[in-house]
Protein backbone atom coordinates (compact mmCIF):
# COMPACT_ATOMS: atom_id res chain seq x y z
CA UNK A 1 0.00 0.00 0.00
CA UNK A 2 1.02 3.22 -1.00
CA UNK A 3 1.12 6.21 2.08
CA UNK A 4 -1.15 8.78 1.61
CA UNK A 5 1.28 11.23 3.15
CA UNK A 6 4.03 10.57 0.08
CA UNK A 7 1.06 12.48 -1.81
CA UNK A 8 0.22 16.26 -0.41
CA UNK A 9 -2.84 17.99 -2.09
CA UNK A 10 -3.78 14.28 -4.04
CA UNK A 11 -6.78 11.97 -3.68
CA UNK A 12 -6.80 8.85 -0.65
CA UNK A 13 -4.23 6.80 -1.83
CA UNK A 14 -5.69 2.92 -1.34
CA UNK A 15 -3.95 -0.42 -2.44
CA UNK A 16 -6.09 -0.49 -5.42
CA UNK A 17 -3.71 1.91 -6.87
CA UNK A 18 -0.97 -0.36 -6.27
CA UNK A 19 -1.54 -1.74 -10.10
CA UNK A 20 0.84 -1.13 -12.83
CA UNK A 21 -2.18 0.42 -15.15
CA UNK A 22 -3.39 2.30 -11.86
CA UNK A 23 -0.07 4.22 -11.31
CA UNK A 24 0.28 4.77 -15.02
CA UNK A 25 -3.20 6.68 -15.07
CA UNK A 26 -2.29 8.76 -12.27
CA UNK A 27 0.75 9.80 -14.06
CA UNK A 28 -0.96 10.61 -16.66
CA UNK A 29 -3.60 12.76 -14.75
CA UNK A 30 -0.76 14.71 -12.72
CA UNK A 31 0.77 15.29 -15.93
CA UNK A 32 -2.29 16.68 -17.25
CA UNK A 33 -2.63 18.92 -14.51
CA UNK A 34 0.48 20.24 -15.06
CA UNK A 35 1.33 18.84 -11.41
CA UNK A 36 5.64 18.32 -11.86
CA UNK A 37 5.74 17.21 -8.07
CA UNK A 38 2.98 14.51 -8.13
CA UNK A 39 4.47 13.20 -11.75
CA UNK A 40 7.77 12.77 -9.86
CA UNK A 41 6.11 10.61 -7.05
CA UNK A 42 3.83 8.34 -9.17
CA UNK A 43 7.52 7.26 -11.30
CA UNK A 44 9.08 6.97 -8.16
CA UNK A 45 6.77 5.12 -7.19
CA UNK A 46 7.09 2.80 -10.30
CA UNK A 47 4.60 4.86 -13.10
CA UNK A 48 5.74 4.14 -16.35
CA UNK A 49 6.20 7.75 -18.48
CA UNK A 50 6.09 5.48 -21.68
CA UNK A 51 2.87 3.29 -21.16
CA UNK A 52 -0.54 4.05 -23.02
CA UNK A 53 -3.65 3.06 -21.72
CA UNK A 54 -4.54 0.14 -24.16
CA UNK A 55 -8.51 1.03 -23.07
CA UNK A 56 -8.24 4.26 -24.12
CA UNK A 57 -9.53 5.48 -27.70
CA UNK A 58 -7.42 7.90 -27.67
CA UNK A 59 -4.16 6.69 -26.83
CA UNK A 60 -2.13 8.97 -25.30
CA UNK A 61 0.93 9.20 -23.25
CA UNK A 62 1.52 11.26 -19.80
CA UNK A 63 4.17 13.53 -22.57
CA UNK A 64 1.04 14.21 -24.07
CA UNK A 65 -1.04 15.07 -21.22
CA UNK A 66 1.82 17.33 -20.12
CA UNK A 67 2.29 19.09 -23.39
CA UNK A 68 -1.49 20.10 -22.96
CA UNK A 69 -1.54 21.19 -19.78
CA UNK A 70 -2.93 24.23 -19.13
CA UNK A 71 -0.57 25.06 -16.25
CA UNK A 72 3.07 24.72 -15.71
CA UNK A 73 3.40 22.60 -18.85
CA UNK A 74 6.95 23.32 -20.05
CA UNK A 75 8.83 22.77 -16.42
CA UNK A 76 6.76 18.84 -16.85
CA UNK A 77 7.87 18.70 -20.70
CA UNK A 78 11.22 19.59 -19.93
CA UNK A 79 11.43 16.96 -17.17
CA UNK A 80 9.18 14.28 -18.56
CA UNK A 81 10.27 13.78 -21.89
CA UNK A 82 13.90 12.46 -21.98
CA UNK A 83 12.10 9.67 -19.81
CA UNK A 84 9.05 8.99 -22.13
CA UNK A 85 8.60 8.09 -25.99
CA UNK A 86 8.70 10.92 -27.72
CA UNK A 87 7.63 9.72 -31.10
CA UNK A 88 4.90 8.19 -29.79
CA UNK A 89 1.70 9.34 -31.66
CA UNK A 90 -2.11 9.01 -30.25
CA UNK A 91 -5.06 9.36 -32.30
CA UNK A 92 -4.64 13.25 -31.33
CA UNK A 93 -1.25 13.48 -33.01
CA UNK A 94 1.88 13.44 -31.23
CA UNK A 95 2.94 15.31 -28.37
CA UNK A 96 3.11 18.34 -31.46
CA UNK A 97 -0.33 18.40 -31.68
CA UNK A 98 -1.19 18.33 -28.13
CA UNK A 99 1.12 21.40 -27.28
CA UNK A 100 -0.98 23.46 -30.05
CA UNK A 101 -3.85 21.74 -29.05
CA UNK A 102 -3.02 23.31 -25.22
CA UNK A 103 -1.68 26.59 -26.96
CA UNK A 104 1.28 25.52 -25.13
CA UNK A 105 4.39 27.71 -27.28
CA UNK A 106 6.84 26.64 -24.60
CA UNK A 107 6.25 23.49 -24.70
CA UNK A 108 5.80 23.20 -28.42
CA UNK A 109 9.58 24.73 -28.33
CA UNK A 110 10.66 21.58 -26.56
CA UNK A 111 9.20 18.69 -27.73
CA UNK A 112 9.89 20.26 -31.66
CA UNK A 113 13.84 18.41 -31.68
CA UNK A 114 12.95 15.35 -30.22
CA UNK A 115 9.08 14.44 -31.66
CA UNK A 116 8.53 13.50 -35.49
CA UNK A 117 6.78 16.56 -37.32
CA UNK A 118 5.70 14.89 -39.92
CA UNK A 119 3.73 12.51 -37.79
CA UNK A 120 -0.03 12.46 -38.72
CA UNK A 121 -3.28 12.47 -36.22
CA UNK A 122 -6.46 10.77 -37.34
CA UNK A 123 -7.49 13.42 -39.57
CA UNK A 124 -4.28 13.01 -41.71
CA UNK A 125 -3.00 16.05 -40.60
CA UNK A 126 0.54 16.84 -39.54
CA UNK A 127 1.54 19.28 -36.70
CA UNK A 128 1.96 22.56 -39.29
CA UNK A 129 -1.12 21.74 -40.13
CA UNK A 130 -2.66 21.92 -36.77
CA UNK A 131 -0.94 24.67 -36.02
CA UNK A 132 -2.72 26.09 -39.68
CA UNK A 133 -6.25 24.60 -38.61
CA UNK A 134 -6.14 25.98 -35.40
CA UNK A 135 -5.37 29.19 -36.53
CA UNK A 136 -1.87 29.82 -34.36
CA UNK A 137 0.38 32.34 -36.13
CA UNK A 138 3.28 31.43 -33.59
CA UNK A 139 2.76 28.26 -33.55
CA UNK A 140 2.89 27.90 -37.42
CA UNK A 141 6.17 30.55 -37.46
CA UNK A 142 7.77 27.59 -34.66
CA UNK A 143 7.01 24.44 -37.12
CA UNK A 144 7.12 25.87 -40.60
CA UNK A 145 11.25 25.03 -39.97
CA UNK A 146 10.64 21.50 -38.80
CA UNK A 147 8.16 20.80 -41.57
CA UNK A 148 7.76 19.77 -45.00
CA UNK A 149 5.73 22.51 -46.85
CA UNK A 150 4.87 20.38 -49.77
CA UNK A 151 3.59 17.19 -47.21
CA UNK A 152 -0.05 16.56 -47.96
CA UNK A 153 -1.00 14.54 -45.22
CA UNK A 154 -2.91 11.39 -45.09
CA UNK A 155 -6.40 10.39 -46.99
CA UNK A 156 -8.68 12.42 -44.83
CA UNK A 157 -6.81 15.50 -46.41
CA UNK A 158 -8.05 16.09 -49.67
CA UNK A 159 -4.14 15.84 -51.09
CA UNK A 160 -3.86 19.68 -49.49
CA UNK A 161 -0.97 21.11 -47.99
CA UNK A 162 -0.65 23.01 -45.07
CA UNK A 163 -0.90 26.23 -47.15
CA UNK A 164 -4.28 25.31 -48.82
CA UNK A 165 -5.43 24.39 -45.35
CA UNK A 166 -4.45 27.99 -44.63
CA UNK A 167 -6.81 29.28 -47.42
CA UNK A 168 -9.58 27.49 -47.04
CA UNK A 169 -9.74 27.50 -43.08
CA UNK A 170 -11.94 30.94 -42.46
CA UNK A 171 -10.01 31.80 -38.81
CA UNK A 172 -9.23 35.19 -38.60
CA UNK A 173 -5.45 34.39 -38.85
CA UNK A 174 -5.43 32.98 -42.13
CA UNK A 175 -4.41 35.99 -43.94
CA UNK A 176 -0.97 36.26 -41.88
CA UNK A 177 -0.50 32.53 -42.05
CA UNK A 178 -0.90 32.54 -45.73
CA UNK A 179 2.17 34.93 -46.16
CA UNK A 180 4.23 33.05 -43.85
CA UNK A 181 3.56 29.85 -45.41
CA UNK A 182 3.75 31.32 -49.17
CA UNK A 183 7.03 33.08 -47.77
CA UNK A 184 8.87 29.68 -47.23
CA UNK A 185 7.52 27.70 -50.03
CA UNK A 186 8.96 27.14 -53.42
CA UNK A 187 6.99 28.74 -56.78
CA UNK A 188 6.35 24.67 -57.67
CA UNK A 189 5.05 24.56 -54.38
CA UNK A 190 2.81 27.77 -54.71
CA UNK A 191 1.22 25.66 -58.02
CA UNK A 192 0.69 22.21 -56.72
CA UNK A 193 -3.02 20.86 -56.71
CA UNK A 194 -5.15 18.99 -54.51
CA UNK A 195 -7.05 16.23 -54.69
CA UNK A 196 -9.96 18.15 -56.78
CA UNK A 197 -7.19 19.65 -59.06
CA UNK A 198 -7.54 23.14 -56.83
CA UNK A 199 -4.60 24.90 -56.46
CA UNK A 200 -4.09 26.95 -53.07
CA UNK A 201 -4.91 30.53 -55.40
CA UNK A 202 -7.93 29.05 -56.63
CA UNK A 203 -9.49 27.60 -53.41
CA UNK A 204 -8.50 31.16 -51.79
CA UNK A 205 -10.63 32.97 -54.69
CA UNK A 206 -13.71 30.68 -53.94
CA UNK A 207 -13.25 30.94 -49.91
CA UNK A 208 -13.63 34.76 -50.64
CA UNK A 209 -17.53 34.61 -50.59
CA UNK A 210 -17.75 33.56 -46.90
CA UNK A 211 -14.82 35.42 -45.33
CA UNK A 212 -15.13 38.95 -46.74
CA UNK A 213 -11.80 39.13 -46.99
CA UNK A 214 -8.83 38.49 -50.04
CA UNK A 215 -6.20 36.61 -48.17
CA UNK A 216 -4.51 35.76 -51.37
CA UNK A 217 -2.44 38.81 -51.84
CA UNK A 218 0.88 37.58 -51.03
CA UNK A 219 0.03 34.54 -53.53
CA UNK A 220 0.26 36.81 -56.38
CA UNK A 221 2.96 37.40 -58.73
CA UNK A 222 4.14 34.19 -57.65
CA UNK A 223 1.36 31.74 -57.82
CA UNK A 224 0.05 30.41 -61.87
CA UNK A 225 -2.96 32.90 -61.71
CA UNK A 226 -4.20 30.82 -65.18
CA UNK A 227 -4.25 27.39 -63.57
CA UNK A 228 -7.08 26.31 -60.98
CA UNK A 229 -9.47 24.22 -59.90
CA UNK A 230 -9.45 21.50 -62.82
CA UNK A 231 -11.66 22.35 -65.27
CA UNK A 232 -11.03 25.18 -67.82
CA UNK A 233 -13.23 27.93 -66.40
CA UNK A 234 -11.64 27.03 -62.82
CA UNK A 235 -8.78 29.78 -63.00
CA UNK A 236 -8.67 32.00 -60.34
CA UNK A 237 -10.43 35.02 -62.86
CA UNK A 238 -12.98 32.48 -63.54
CA UNK A 239 -14.05 31.64 -60.25
CA UNK A 240 -13.81 35.41 -59.04
CA UNK A 241 -16.40 36.55 -61.55
CA UNK A 242 -18.35 33.52 -60.84
CA UNK A 243 -18.75 34.21 -57.68
CA UNK A 244 -18.96 38.38 -58.60
CA UNK A 245 -15.97 39.00 -55.97
CA UNK A 246 -15.12 42.83 -57.95
CA UNK A 247 -12.24 43.29 -56.14
CA UNK A 248 -10.83 39.92 -57.12
CA UNK A 249 -11.43 40.48 -60.50
CA UNK A 250 -9.69 43.49 -59.90
CA UNK A 251 -6.44 42.24 -58.36
CA UNK A 252 -6.33 39.06 -60.40
CA UNK A 253 -6.00 40.99 -63.54
CA UNK A 254 -2.56 41.85 -63.84
CA UNK A 255 -1.34 38.06 -63.51
CA UNK A 256 -4.18 36.12 -65.92
CA UNK A 257 -4.38 35.97 -69.70
CA UNK A 258 -7.64 37.25 -70.79
CA UNK A 259 -7.85 35.50 -74.04
CA UNK A 260 -10.25 33.32 -74.21
CA UNK A 261 -9.13 29.83 -75.03
CA UNK A 262 -10.80 27.18 -77.67
CA UNK A 263 -14.05 26.05 -76.45
CA UNK A 264 -13.81 27.97 -73.18
CA UNK A 265 -15.29 31.55 -72.63
CA UNK A 266 -13.23 34.28 -72.04
CA UNK A 267 -13.49 36.11 -68.48
CA UNK A 268 -15.26 39.08 -70.10
CA UNK A 269 -18.22 36.60 -71.73
CA UNK A 270 -18.37 35.01 -68.39
CA UNK A 271 -19.67 38.08 -66.86
CA UNK A 272 -21.94 38.70 -69.04
CA UNK A 273 -23.30 35.53 -69.53
CA UNK A 274 -24.13 35.80 -65.22
CA UNK A 275 -25.38 39.35 -65.49
CA UNK A 276 -22.18 40.85 -63.25
CA UNK A 277 -22.12 44.01 -65.45
CA UNK A 278 -20.25 45.76 -62.87
CA UNK A 279 -17.29 43.26 -63.47
CA UNK A 280 -18.23 42.80 -67.08
CA UNK A 281 -16.95 46.57 -67.63
CA UNK A 282 -14.31 46.15 -65.32
CA UNK A 283 -12.78 43.46 -67.78
CA UNK A 284 -13.79 44.76 -71.16
CA UNK A 285 -11.69 47.61 -71.77
CA UNK A 286 -8.55 44.94 -70.98
CA UNK A 287 -9.80 42.34 -72.57
CA UNK A 288 -8.71 41.64 -76.51
CA UNK A 289 -11.96 43.52 -79.02
CA UNK A 290 -13.32 40.23 -80.56
CA UNK A 291 -14.01 39.15 -77.03
CA UNK A 292 -15.43 41.91 -75.37
CA UNK A 293 -17.57 42.36 -78.70
CA UNK A 294 -19.00 38.64 -77.71
CA UNK A 295 -19.93 39.33 -74.14
CA UNK A 296 -21.36 43.04 -75.56
CA UNK A 297 -23.71 40.74 -77.63
CA UNK A 298 -24.63 38.88 -74.75
CA UNK A 299 -25.40 41.66 -72.66
CA UNK A 300 -28.92 42.28 -74.76
CA UNK A 301 -28.27 46.37 -73.93
CA UNK A 302 -28.39 45.70 -70.20
CA UNK A 303 -24.69 47.74 -70.00
CA UNK A 304 -25.16 51.18 -71.52
CA UNK A 305 -22.48 52.64 -69.88
CA UNK A 306 -19.71 50.05 -71.49
CA UNK A 307 -21.72 50.82 -74.62
CA UNK A 308 -21.38 54.59 -74.05
CA UNK A 309 -17.61 53.66 -73.44
CA UNK A 310 -17.49 51.75 -76.51
CA UNK A 311 -19.24 54.70 -78.90
CA UNK A 312 -16.51 57.34 -76.93
CA UNK A 313 -14.15 55.30 -78.05
CA UNK A 314 -14.70 54.79 -81.57
CA UNK A 315 -15.89 58.73 -81.65
CA UNK A 316 -12.37 59.51 -80.19
CA UNK A 317 -11.10 57.19 -82.98
CA UNK A 318 -12.84 59.36 -85.56
CA UNK A 319 -11.47 62.55 -84.61
CA UNK A 320 -8.00 60.97 -84.53
CA UNK A 321 -8.30 59.72 -87.98
CA UNK A 322 -10.25 63.48 -89.23
CA UNK A 323 -7.99 65.84 -86.35
CA UNK A 324 -11.43 67.34 -85.99
CA UNK A 325 -12.80 68.56 -83.05
CA UNK A 326 -14.64 65.70 -80.85
CA UNK A 327 -17.43 68.27 -81.15
CA UNK A 328 -17.43 69.09 -84.67
CA UNK A 329 -20.03 68.10 -86.76
CA UNK A 330 -17.75 65.80 -88.92
CA UNK A 331 -16.58 63.96 -86.34
CA UNK A 332 -20.42 63.07 -84.85
CA UNK A 333 -21.43 62.50 -88.54
CA UNK A 334 -19.08 58.88 -88.57
CA UNK A 335 -20.72 56.20 -86.81
CA UNK A 336 -19.16 53.98 -84.26
CA UNK A 337 -17.40 50.96 -85.45
CA UNK A 338 -19.55 47.68 -84.79
CA UNK A 339 -19.89 47.27 -81.66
Amino acid sequence: MIPTEAFPNSMSVTAEFTSQALLDEQLRDAAGEGNLGLMQQWVARGANPKAVNPAARIQQTALCDAAAAKADSEECVKWLWPLSDPKHVSQWGSALHWALMGGNLAALRLLIPVCDASALDKEGQTALMKAVNLGSVEGVKLMIPASDLSERGGEKNEGRNALMLAVVSKNQNSGKIIALLAANMTDEELDAVDAEGCTALAAAVATAPGTGELNFTPLLGRANANIGAGEPNGAPLGIAVEFNILAAVQALIPFTELRRAPGVMSPVERAAKRGHWEIAETLAPVSPREDADRALAMANGKMPLWLARCEEEALRETVREHGASPHSRTAAKRPPRAL
